[in-house]
């Protein structure tokens, strides 16, 4: 993943936060701990991405790029795992909820940790796979910064908001989303797998699965086309998308164009009810 928690020593503090939520679960201290352990930092161990954690209000979640920070609340944070673990256990008949909750916990902080990637790939401040993926994350992640333009430039401005209409309209289908997502279920997917828990790699395997196919359900173009498509922005991305060297497993974990042949067999491993 583009954060790259799947080495051993950060299974070991992944772990290490588990055991924080079953202890302490959330507080704004606990929250403070593993947002911060979680954080891109720069070669000196300093966090690249602001943070801030309050006790309640605001939304449970979000990465404001605009002010490279990411927000938590608690409490929400708190109904949201409740009201999730409640769905998902019955929608995948799992037994072992407490488990499950405490690996929904991270999840929280892992997706907006990865929204913090998005935007410093796309600013050149950590390292991107490709180009193509480098300046589809700038044009999406600028494209939520409200422009400082001293003087109005209608037709541009106008385009502008067009775009951020549709792309709030369906954002949960779209590439920054659905990346983030990606990443976060597959870095849980790896703790499951490195700690024996059977029945949460059952889950999370079929949530990363489900994540992989968004962008693959018609076609092989995947999820970054069709973002810029649905948002009327196709033109830029075809000046982005340049020729890029990813194997065809590291293009589908990205989003980006694939052989149908790959598409065929993620679609494959969809789970059928």
């Amino acid at each position: 993943m583009s954060s790259d928690f799947k080495t051993r020593e950060d299974l070991i503090k992944l772990k290490e936060y588990i055991e924080l939520i079953k202890t302490k679960w959330l507080t704004v201290d606990s929250m403070n701990t593993m947002v911060n352990g979680l954080l891109p930092k720069d070669s000196a161990g300093i966090p690249l991405v602001n943070s801030k954690i309050r006790k309640d209000g605001g939304q449970t979640g979000i990465y404001l790029p605009r002010y490279n920070t990411i927000q938590f609340s608690v409490e929400k944070c708190r109904q949201w795992v409740i009201d999730n673990l409640e769905d998902l256990s019955k929608m995948y008949d799992v037994k072992d909820q407490k488990t499950f909750g405490y690996y929904l916990t991270l999840f929280i902080m892992l997706h907006e940790v990865e929204h913090s990637y998005q935007y410093l790939m796309g600013q050149g401040k950590v390292d991107s796979p490709c180009d193509t993926l480098k300046g589809s994350f700038k044009t999406l992640t600028e494209l939520l910064i409200k422009p400082n333009d001293i003087l109005p430039r209608p037709i541009k401005q106008t385009r502008r908001a067009v775009s951020l209409i549709l792309y709030y309209k369906n954002q949960n289908m779209y590439a920054l989303e659905r990346n983030a997502n990606v990443e976060a279920f597959s870095t849980i997917l790896a703790l499951a797998y490195d700690s024996g828990h059977e029945e949460m790699i059952r889950v999370f395997t079929d949530l990363t699965n489900t994540s992989l196919c968004i962008g693959y359900q018609d076609d092989s173009k995947g999820v970054f086309y069709h973002t810029f498509k649905d948002i009327l922005m196709l033109d830029k991305y075809k000046r982005i998308n340049n020729k890029n060297d990813l194997n065809v497993d590291d293009k589908m974990r990205y989003g980006l164009e694939i052989p149908d042949y790959k598409r065929r067999e993620l679609l494959n491993k969809i789970r059928r009810t």
